[in-house]
């Protein structure tokens, strides 16, 4: 799917009952969808350590360099789980 980014929400907590530290950024993208009249919003999570992070290193550094960045992306059957992420295009 291909989409842009419009939002990204920097996430850091500790969960009560664990003690896990999660921390990663949550991406907001809206693309067209034929399933959907309109547009489709999607959520991705990168989480801190990840491939997709270290991919957006340089973009994370200062989250509004990713807004209205266009990704091609898809998420693994049955999952919120990203399976491909590529920037097709920077924000200008």
């Amino acid at each position: 799917m291909v989409g842009t980014i419009i939002g990204v929400k920097p996430v850091d907590f500790t969960v009560k009952e664990t003690g896990e530290v999660i921390q990663g950024n949550r991406l907001y993208v809206i693309a067209e969808d034929i399933d959907c009249f309109g547009k489709s919003c999607s959520d991705i999570w990168v989480g801190s350590g990840t491939p997709l992070e270290k991919k957006l290193k340089n973009e994370l550094s200062d989250p509004e360099n990713l807004i209205g960045m266009e990704v091609e992306f898809s998420f693994k059957a049955n999952s919120k789980k990203v399976a491909q992420f590529d920037v097709i295009k920077k924000a200008e």
